[in-house]
């Protein structure tokens, strides 16, 4: 079965952006050999910390690289031009891979836990590719941790009709919200805020409130859409949502909001600061 889902999932990528299967392979190269370093060839524990700040800040360096390498000359002439300034910024127009984002933040998870030697680095490279670049997740997440994925992924290859059923079902749920919710909420908030002095303030409160549950079910619908694709594999995927409007306070809100982030954040960037 992972085999059958690692073939589809570069067919996935390339099909979705096929002119930066370069940047995804570099991605996952340089993190599987700086896991392999860490683990097998540093036997110091500078030499340990060194490969790991190498390892990270090399990805996070392709992230950035190609998320801003268009967007920061135009808006700094953007922002010359207030003051009269003009440049003639060259861009580079690069393709950004699908999922960029997702799939770095999951690789920089699996670097770090075998940096803090939680968890074995892991030597079949086709294996740590499929982690690395599981289809269902490149488009809206969730973001994946190696330890939880590694046993859904290879172990209990089955065929399950129960969690075919299950898929199904969350599949369609998350089709309502997307599809019969969200985009028909759309058109009415494109409508209030393209012109916001037309209407009274109540009109504009309402387009504002439509305007966040359109928000929450177009995200939380895709990801739906995504749990139960991945269901129909029998790969179960981390929730990233759990009611969130329902919440008591603001800061329980954003706990229930785009959970794996959150989390993420706190395992790897907030607890150790």
């Amino acid at each position: 079965r992972w085999v059958s889902l690692f073939i589809t999932s570069l067919i996935f990528f390339c099909l979705a952006s096929y002119q930066a299967v370069l940047f995804l392979v570099l991605g996952v190269l340089i993190s599987y050999v700086g896991a392999r370093i860490i683990e097998e060839k540093c036997k110091s524990e500078k030499t340990r910390k060194r490969a790991f700040i190498i390892t990270i800040i090399s990805e996070v360096a392709e992230l950035l690289f190609l998320k801003y390498a268009n967007v920061l000359p135009t808006t700094l002439s953007g922002f010359a031009s207030i003051f009269n300034i003009h440049f003639n910024f060259t861009t580079l127009n690069l393709i950004i891979p699908i999922g960029i984002s997702y799939y770095t933040l999951s690789i920089i998870s699996y670097v770090t836990d075998v940096y803090r030697k939680a968890i074995p680095a892991e030597k079949n490279i086709f294996k740590y590719s499929l982690y690395a670049c599981y289809y269902p997740c490149l488009v809206s997440g969730p973001i994946i941790r190696y330890p939880e994925m590694k046993k859904e992924f290879f172990e209990n290859e089955d065929l399950d009709w129960n969690n075919i059923f299950q898929g199904s079902h969350r599949i369609i749920y998350g089709l309502l919200k997307k599809m019969v919710i969200a985009d028909n909420i759309a058109p009415v908030v494109r409508m209030i805020f393209a012109d916001t002095y037309v209407y009274s303030g109540l009109n504009v409160l309402i387009g504002l409130l439509l305007y966040a549950l359109q928000i929450y079910c177009d995200f939380s619908g895709c990801m739906d859409i995504v749990i139960g694709s991945s269901k129909l594999y029998g790969v179960t995927l981390p929730e990233n949502f759990e009611s969130p409007f329902f919440s008591r306070n603001l800061s329980e809100f954003w706990r229930r909001w785009h959970i794996t982030l959150g989390l993420w954040g706190k395992d790897y960037i907030m607890y150790p600061m």
